[in-house]
């Protein structure tokens, strides 16, 4: 009979669990993640990642770069916005 895993919440409540969803749910490039922490902590944290993620993540701008020059398509865009 196979055990299921032992998770570190079950071991102490004292410890923090970081992941991404990147690997596991096949949305690598977003960028998004989790993170479990002692209650007493969470305010720390938030503090700390207000801090750290001022700006949208490096993949997204660079494919806002690479959307400016899709001139016909932005084009198109401004069309349908016009009056005809």
């Amino acid at each position: 009979m196979k055990k299921n895993p032992t998770t570190a919440l079950e071991i102490t409540d004292k410890c923090y669990v970081i992941n991404s969803f990147s690997k596991y749910f096949s949305m690598t490039g977003w960028r998004i993640g989790w993170m479990i922490v002692p209650e007493d902590h969470v305010r720390q944290v938030e503090r700390l990642s207000q801090n750290l993620f001022i700006c949208p993540p490096h993949v997204s701008q660079l494919t806002a770069l690479s959307a400016m020059d899709a001139n016909i398509e932005l084009n198109e865009n401004v069309n349908v916005y016009k009056k005809k």
